[in-house]
């Protein structure tokens, strides 16, 4: 029984400290209509359509601006503790108490999904976003590559601090990375022999898929790529001889129906 007690106890001390510590947090945030805007990023569900909540969680974004972008790189580097998942599961267990967390992943893509909406806007985030990729979180680090490839800005800069990492150790950050290269589609120079170099160098079917499009979305500005996925004809996936066979359709058309490519 007193241990129950204790347990109780401890929660609603936390739950006190944490109410102060949210509200303490919620004056700091920009404010639309009367409502947070943590509150309006909620409805950000998906990539894809234009529900009325995402629509009027971009109005939220876009009046807030600049403003926004302490609190979205906040949410975005924004890891539990253990102490926190420990807490968060020992709440759930108890009976009549309901608490609302927000996990890591879903404060992570509200925050991709904002600073999309942004736009060349967030600007000013580029160096905490590249401080980013250097972390340990693969989410995180594929969300702030993601981020980095929307925003139509500081492309001199962002293309560069993409290729050092697009040896990460994770296959997940270099698709992340890779496709962002191709989204950005400047700075060849730069992009184009990191590319080619992680064409040859990756042996996952996906990671191909993913580096090859990126490559096809330069165009004739590939050309230093065209050897590799000449080989890459034969390869024995028939996933990676389709792939091959596209970019070099994109990048190098003659070279293409040379190999007998349609």
């Amino acid at each position: 029984m007193r241990r129950s007690f204790r347990v109780v106890l401890v929660v609603l001390l936390v739950a006190v400290v944490g109410g102060v510590v949210w509200q303490v947090l919620r004056q700091r945030e920009p404010v639309y209509l009367g409502r947070p805007l943590s509150i309006w990023l909620e409805g950000y569900t998906s990539r894809a359509g234009a529900s009325p909540d995402r629509q009027e969680a971009e109005a939220a974004v876009y009046h807030a601006g600049t403003n926004a972008l302490p609190m979205l790189l906040a949410m975005l580097g924004s890891e539990d503790s253990r102490f926190q998942q420990r807490f968060q599961g020992l709440i759930r267990g108890l009976p009549l108490v309901r608490f609302h967390f927000t996990s890591p992943t879903h404060r992570h893509y509200r925050a991709l999904f904002a600073l999309d909406t942004l736009g060349p806007a967030a600007a000013p985030a580029v160096p905490r976003l590249i401080q980013m990729l250097q972390g340990t979180n693969t989410e995180i680090k594929c969300c702030a590559a993601q981020a980095l490839g929307s925003l139509g800005a500081e492309e001199r800069v962002i293309v560069p601090a993409l290729t050092n990492v697009l040896h990460d150790r994770d296959y997940m950050v270099r698709e992340s990375i890779a496709e962002n290269l191709g989204r950005i589609r400047k700075e060849p120079a730069v992009a184009i022999p990191a590319l080619t170099g992680q064409l040859i160098a990756c042996t996952n079917t996906t990671e191909f898929l993913a580096v090859s499009l990126a490559l096809s979305k330069f165009g004739t500005n590939a050309g230093p790529a065209v050897p590799t996925l000449l080989q890459r004809l034969a390869d024995p996936n028939s996933v990676v001889r389709h792939a091959a066979a596209d970019a070099l359709i994109a990048m190098d058309p003659e070279a293409a129906a040379k190999a007998g490519v349609k």
